[in-house]
């Protein structure tokens, strides 16, 4: 053996352990490339799908948002003509009250020289007339058939009704309507147990009130009976008519009050 050959030196467990941990090494470099390249390729590919998605959510969003602006928009024009039917409504509304306020001062106007006589039985072959002027001899108010300019019964309001159809007439004039209700008023105090009734102006059998008032409108007659109701829940003493307007009393010593319109009424306590 050549002396100048170098002799190998056995191979130790150290140097296992170097070489595999070498060769491990390595492996792994390789291993987690090719890990690395695998997770960027599907996170690559997730996030293009992810980028497609988003871009159709964002153009969804755009148009949404557009529809959104068109709607304001549209919102914006409805609510301005919402309000300005509501302020027409509210002038209509007006105007209708104004002209049925008018309409019912004209038609109690027109009846200025009416009195409507209430509860007289009804006959077949009566004379209205006679019957006026005889309630007129009664009370101390002389009416003539040349002071009746015109004369007749009324339909009833509640056909179910027994009482008997109400007479309206029309007197001469105003002077002489207020005059007759004057007298019908004095006769019943004159007379507190024997107001006027049937058989005050002749006819026979059961005595039954009979009642004189002012012809009124059927706005101010449904008010006049609204009120007389309201009087009576809440213990109001007096209720009166006086030249087509509706007035009420708590007590003979409280001030009185105008019955206007149903809100009054209804706004009472």
């Amino acid at each position: 053996m050549d002396q100048n050959q170098e002799v190998s030196s056995p191979v130790t467990r150290n140097d296992v352990r170097d070489i595999v941990t070498d060769i491990v090494k390595s492996q792994m470099t390789i291993f987690m490339s090719q890990l690395n390249e695998s997770i960027a390729s599907t996170i690559n590919k997730e996030l293009a799908v992810m980028k497609t998605e988003l871009e159709g959510v964002t153009e969804s969003m755009g148009f949404i948002n557009k529809q959104y602006e068109e709607m304001m928009q549209a919102f914006k024009v409805v609510s301005k003509d919402v309000s300005q039917l509501k302020e027409e409504n509210t002038q209509l509304k007006n105007t209708v009250t104004t002209l049925n306020h008018k309409l019912n001062f004209l038609e109690q106007n027109a009846r200025s020289n009416n009195i409507e006589i209430q509860c007289v039985p009804e006959n077949r072959n009566e004379n209205i007339f006679s019957i006026v002027t005889n309630l007129g001899a009664t009370i101390g108010c002389a009416v003539t058939e040349d002071n009746i300019l015109q004369c007749t019964r009324v339909p009833k309001a509640d056909r179910t009704s027994a009482r008997p159809r109400s007479i309206v007439a029309q007197l001469s004039s105003p002077k002489l309507r207020d005059t007759f209700l004057a007298a019908t008023i004095k006769y019943n105090r004159a007379n507190p147990g024997d107001k006027l009734n049937t058989s005050s102006i002749g006819y026979a059998g059961e005595k039954k009130a009979i009642f004189v008032t002012e012809h009124l409108s059927p706005v101010n007659k449904a008010l006049h009976a609204a009120a007389r109701l309201k009087a009576k829940e809440l213990k109001y003493k007096h209720v009166w008519v006086r030249n087509g307007r509706i007035f009420m009393r708590k007590s003979d010593d409280s001030a009185y009050l105008f019955v206007k319109d149903m809100d009054f009424i209804n706004k009472l306590i």
